[in-house]
């Protein structure tokens, strides 16, 4: 859950982006080939457990869980994103009771952060798949949301993968709400997407961020405490944080000043100012108890002249400060606020802490593909929980292994070798499909290694003899572009002109006049030799048989 109606308020201060397949669907190729994205592994296995149709033929939660995050690495690596799982770990006290009862609701068992809950076996069972795929698995010492943070803050990862807005409070910089990309169906795929720069822009920070959406947490409430203020919504708590950070560049201390303002006694000439008391006309205050049209005799304004702009009365003026008071009258009504909100920020603090120190423990560069995928690690765990025959695993995964070893090129363990291009592969969307196409359907050559029946199996499926699809034989242009040149500029090259040939009715045109031609010189001697000679024996003359005169 994270920051109560965080995402809904992003919404409407138009800071989402949204990115569908389709015609936009190059724009989701770019936005994220090359990236390396931190995956909360928790949504994906809350989202298994929802689907209809994984519902409806995987009866385990285990077996549905390992199903879609097999099927979602493929799918990222593919688009080359690369995805790195984050694990939760222990959950904080602050949270556990909240996140006990979330997740019975969701999933039907309790996660509640203990080292032999289900919900971190599942965890592991998921990692060592993703590990026998070659991906990196990150274990968080408490909150997946925290150690995603902290690892794009190292540098370690691009973004973040997690509808959770706490990654952003933690100190995350770019966030995917969501991310499902699609290879088979493009026009499925979808990037939804906040920054950290438009959240600033909108706070009118420069640097920061993090902090500022933490106090806005303890106003609204969030997974460390559920309540915040009372009556106090999500466009009330944006003002007073923009309040309290007004003519500042950062939002360093912006806790601090928000619990020393809450700490206050409302004021009591605020609390009097209820309504408009100034001059349509001038703007200036009216001197009355209400507003007015325009100054008059009795009421009289030296400069009551026509102005544009906001009313000047003390109700307007000061609209910033009334609502800030309300708050502040609304947290003296709650004894108990101060305490809740000092041990949520204590909680936020430490975890951030945490994950910060966990990374800083790693190896610092950025996270990576790492190895080939383990057919048979893979297979084994897949064959154990979805009984899928090793055959099957194999060939969900030749999509990788081609992609592999076609990046690594003349590696030790390769297997296959592309050999041409045949054609450009799902040129059917963007506004220059030709342009916009990001594959290549390749011709694969199956190298000799490996067992027999490997072999023949992998032979027979990319010779089209099997049902493997052109999706699955497809490369990334920029994959054939700077491993396999040669190929690209063969394939670029013209074909040499074919000779013209005429049209078939001219052809027969020409076939009936030459034999015309060599029936009348076949018939014309014969006609020659048979005509019988005249009264002075003289030949007749050549042609229609006419006589010599």
């Amino acid at each position: 859950m994270g920051v109560k109606e965080l995402w809904a308020l992003l919404r409407s201060e138009g800071l989402v982006t949204q990115v569908q397949g389709g015609e936009d669907h190059p724009q989701i190729v770019r936005e994220v080939q090359g990236k390396v994205v931190a995956v909360d592994l928790s949504q994906w296995f809350f989202q298994a457990n929802f689907q209809p149709e994984l519902l409806a033929n995987f009866p385990t939660q285990e077996a549905r869980c390992l199903k879609l995050s097999f099927e979602r690495a493929i799918n990222f690596l593919r688009y080359e994103c690369v995805p790195v799982g984050c694990l939760d770990g222990d959950v904080p006290p602050e949270k556990r009771e909240l996140l006990q009862k979330r997740c019975l609701e969701r999933s039907g068992y309790v996660g509640g952060g203990n080292g032999n809950s289900a919900f971190q076996e599942l965890g592991n069972l998921v990692g060592q798949l993703l590990r026998a795929l070659g991906l990196p698995v990150v274990p968080a010492p408490g909150e997946a949301e925290a150690l995603m943070a902290a690892l794009e803050v190292a540098g370690l990862v691009d973004a973040c993968a997690t509808s959770d807005g706490d990654a952003l409070v933690f100190g995350a910089t770019h966030i995917y709400h969501t991310l499902r990309l699609q290879t088979m169906v493009t026009k499925q795929s979808e990037v939804v997407r906040v920054d950290m720069e438009g959240i600033r822009g909108r706070l009118g920070l420069r640097t920061g961020g993090a902090e500022a959406l933490l106090a806005l947490a303890l106003i609204t409430g969030g997974d460390y405490d559920a309540s915040g203020l009372d009556s106090v919504g999500k466009t009330g708590a944006l003002r007073i944080i923009r309040h309290l950070l007004k003519g500042r560049a950062s939002d360093e201390g912006i806790v601090t000043r928000l619990a020393d303002a809450l700490a206050q006694a409302p004021d009591t000439f605020l609390e009097s100012l209820t309504k408009c008391t100034g001059c349509r006309h001038c703007k200036h205050a009216s001197g009355l108890k209400g507003h007015c049209k325009h100054h008059s005799g009795r009421n009289p304004c030296p400069t009551c002249q026509l102005r544009e702009g906001p009313c000047q009365c003390p109700f307007h003026a000061r609209e910033e400060e009334r609502r800030l008071n309300k708050v502040v009258r609304l947290a003296n009504q709650n004894p108990g606020f101060p305490a809740r909100a000092a041990a949520a920020y204590k909680g936020y603090r430490s975890q951030r802490s945490g994950a910060s120190i966990a990374v800083s423990q790693l190896p610092q560069q950025r996270l990576k593909w790492q190895q080939r995928p383990d057919v048979a690690k893979a297979a084994g765990l897949l064959g154990v929980h979805l009984e899928w025959e090793p055959e099957k695993v194999r060939r969900k995964l030749l999509p990788l292994l081609l992609t592999w070893d076609a990046e690594q090129r003349g590696h030790a363990e390769a297997e296959f070798e592309p050999v041409r291009i045949v054609k450009l592969h799902g040129a059917g969307y963007g506004t220059e499909p030709q342009k916009d196409a990001w594959r290549y359907l390749m011709e694969w050559k199956r190298l000799s290694k490996g067992s027999q029946q490997d072999i023949n199996h992998d032979t027979e499926w990319l010779t089209g003899k099997g049902t493997c699809t052109p999706d699955a034989r497809s490369l990334r242009i920029d994959v054939v572009a700077h491993h396999w040149p040669a190929l690209l500029a063969k394939f670029n090259t013209p074909a040499p002109a074919k000779p013209v040939r005429r049209p078939k009715k001219g052809l027969k045109e020409a076939e009936v006049r030459g034999m015309a031609s060599r029936m009348q010189a076949f018939l014309t001697p014969a006609r020659k030799d048979a005509a019988p000679a005249d009264k002075a024996g003289r030949a007749p003359l050549q042609g229609r048989g006419l006589a010599e005169p």
